[in-house]
């Protein structure tokens, strides 16, 4: 049978450099999809972001040999994380946006404080 379900969007801005970052704060079950939109131009170039669960990374975005077409909805139940790797990121603005579904009656996310 199939569910047909509700998504909302929610973001948070994050000003670089930066790592480690808590993106968003995610209850219950949610499925989410999470873009990038850059909003100051900065040096990202060599540098790789990775967006996940503090235990389970998912997505690689800035690589070489990443496919932004082929990214999809993911389930968590966890907060998500922001991650840099490799040649230090320059000082710039972008907005992650997450788009989701509850997947457990309980489940939400909101932005990170």
């Amino acid at each position: 049978m199939a569910t047909n379900h509700k998504f909302k969007v929610v973001s948070k801005t994050v000003t670089f450099p930066t790592n480690n970052l808590k993106l968003f704060t995610v209850t219950g079950d949610v499925l989410v999809y999470i873009f990038p939109v850059i909003k100051t131009p900065f040096d990202i170039h060599g540098a790789a972001f990775v967006i996940g669960e503090a235990d389970k990374p998912f997505w690689t975005m800035g690589s070489s040999n990443e496919d932004p077409q082929k990214r999809d909805y993911r389930a968590v139940s966890g907060d998500l994380y922001l991650n840099s790797f490799g040649k230090e990121v320059g000082s710039g603005v972008a907005a992650f946006y997450c788009v989701y579904a509850k997947l457990s009656q309980d489940g939400e996310v909101e932005e990170a404080e």
